[in-house]
């Protein structure tokens, strides 16, 4: 099954299968390829077999810039990932800085990351958000995806049904900023919503819709609202933190994200932000981070500023699914759904609310804190 079919948008991407034994068929759809680089992980190391050069990974690889930097000096004719999202964002990272085109075997229904063309890399500590380039093919497994772990596979529904409150925010921005709605890529991403949590194949096209809906935006704000900033956040104020993954983390910051959506609708007719507390950021984050904090948060503020802005509510509204409802779900399947859940600090999480406004200029309910 080709998912690019179902797509009814004109994207770089002619070949995104997903289907049962596709990882056997792998050398034979690398044989075109000329001189390949094939990198995985310990976790991912025999899943595909393939002739060329291979580099092996730690299981536990952080997606680190300067990671991708080092293999971008490698000069196959193609790159080939076999993993999920940390090894996806690396590889493709450095495919882009080396000029060269890549593939993806993805092994895990675990994050919508595979067929975006940004990357989000460890930069001096803290995520970021990176332009690269979309593969040129992606292929999936379906007997791998459902045998995938538990975790992975949970972690890949934290992924997906953040799209209510990603909705919710980047209407409000819309409202607030003019920042573009995005509708049609949202209602992409709400098209197998329903059937995520029972079916993997429902599953892995909402994820790969996610990486087109970024894709087509040339953006990750379809896919990463408030409830993303909220982890990028928590991984550079609790750097040591028990390991979890990103969609584990995504769950939990989606519970927070819906549950403060549903408060600050029923309190808040308006938007008015008068000042900038550039003394407070700097303190929290530091000189150095603090300087990048105040440059994003004017970037976000300076046009707004002094200014009272009405919320549609209604607007926002119609999109959210409740609180109760995500947490209920979430829960059902093992998921985390509180910060203790994935060994998080409530203090820092706590600050989290209140800071993580100042780390990007994308505005979100975040803002209305």
């Amino acid at each position: 099954m080709n998912l690019v079919n179902e797509i009814n948008f004109d994207i770089p991407i002619k070949t995104i299968i997903l289907q049962a034994g596709i990882a056997g068929r792998a050398a034979d759809i690398c044989s075109g390829l000329g001189k390949t680089l094939l990198i995985c992980d310990e976790n991912t190391k025999d899943f595909v077999s393939e002739g060329n050069e291979r580099i092996i990974l730690p299981g536990n690889q952080k997606p680190e810039l300067e990671l991708a930097r080092e293999l971008s000096k490698h000069q196959p004719d193609y790159f080939i990932a076999v993993g999920s999202g940390s090894l996806n964002d690396v590889v493709k990272y450095a495919s882009f800085l080396a000029g060269k085109p890549y593939i993806v075997f993805g092994t895990a229904p675990s994050m919508n990351g595979y067929v975006s063309a940004n990357v989000s890399l460890l930069e001096n500590g803290y995520k970021k958000s990176f332009f690269a380039k979309s593969p040129e093919a992606a292929y999936f497994d379906l007997e791998i995806l459902e045998n995938a772990p538990k975790r992975l596979r949970n972690s890949g529904i934290g992924d997906a049904i953040c799209r209510s409150v990603a909705q919710s925010d980047a209407i409000l921005s819309t409202q607030v900023t003019g920042s573009p709605l995005y509708e049609d890529l949202f209602a992409l991403l709400k098209k197998y919503e329903a059937d995520i949590f029972d079916d993997i194949e429902a599953l892995t096209k909402t994820l790969v819709f996610g990486g087109i809906a970024m894709l087509l935006a040339k953006s990750s704000a379809p896919a990463s609202q408030g409830e993303h900033m909220l982890a990028h956040y928590m991984e550079l104020m609790q750097p040591n933190a028990p390991q979890s993954y990103h969609g584990e983390q995504i769950a939990v910051t989606t519970v927070t994200m819906a549950k403060l959506q549903e408060r600050l609708l029923s309190s808040h007719d308006y938007v008015e932000i008068n000042s900038i507390p550039e003394d407070e950021i700097n303190k929290h984050f530091g000189d150095d981070f603090g300087k990048y904090c105040s440059e994003q948060t004017h970037k976000k503020y300076d046009p707004i500023l002094g200014k009272k802005i009405k919320i549609n509510r209604q607007a926002i509204e119609k999109n959210l699914i409740k609180l109760e409802t995500i947490r209920k779900k979430l829960e059902n399947i093992g998921a985390p759904v509180e910060a203790k859940n994935i060994g998080w600090d409530k203090n820092i999480y706590e600050n989290a609310i209140k800071f993580t406004r100042y780390t990007r200029d994308r505005f979100t309910f975040l803002d209305l804190v």
